[in-house]
């Protein structure tokens, strides 16, 4: 747990707010989105997506097969946003079609840490630290900065993630996915 506490304070020192604030308005400008992410960052992906949609935007994750991504890409155009998780051990694939969804003139989101081609072609990059003297990556500073995205997305428009919220619950009770007890 310390060693979680200590890399949460390198993100403290290297976050910066002006573009958590970027990355949220591109994302709620979008029409839709696409997220792109493999291993172990599929999971922070999820919960970006997941809460995303929670707060009304169209945002899907795909991280299933290599032609499941390019058909996602492919069909995104300059009204939309391409997300990347470009860290770590990122497949080539991913960052192939994050660059392709670039150049096509998609905006692109790359949470990253380290400087790389996927980071330079994006419109907004988020740099999160990953480095951890265990035997994997840490996933706790990307989980922080899509807490402190999606806090943004609500915060820009706080009346609509307030009705989206509301409206996700309403379907959560009507169709029983939340117990009657809670």
């Amino acid at each position: 747990v310390l060693e979680d506490v200590r890399i949460l304070g390198v993100l403290t020192e290297a976050l910066d707010e002006q573009i958590i604030s970027e990355a949220a308005r591109v994302l709620r400008g979008a029409r839709r989105g696409v997220v792109l992410a493999t291993g172990v960052y599929a999971g922070p992906a999820t919960q970006l997506a997941h809460s995303a949609q929670l707060l009304g935007c169209d945002l899907v994750l795909c991280y299933g097969s290599v032609s499941s991504q390019m058909a996602a890409v492919r069909r995104l155009t300059a009204e939309d946003v391409l997300i990347v998780s470009n860290i770590w051990k990122t497949t080539d694939a991913v960052n192939r079609l994050a660059l392709a969804g670039a150049e096509r003139g998609v905006p692109l989101i790359a949470f990253t840490d380290r400087s790389t081609p996927v980071a330079e072609a994006a419109e907004v990059t988020i740099t999160v630290p990953s480095e951890s003297p265990r035997f994997l990556p840490s996933t706790i500073p990307v989980v922080s900065a899509i807490q402190a995205l999606l806090a943004e997305i609500a915060e820009q428009d706080r009346p609509a993630a307030q009705r989206h919220l509301r409206e996700a619950d309403e379907w959560w009770q009507r169709f029983g996915v939340i117990s009657e007890a809670e």
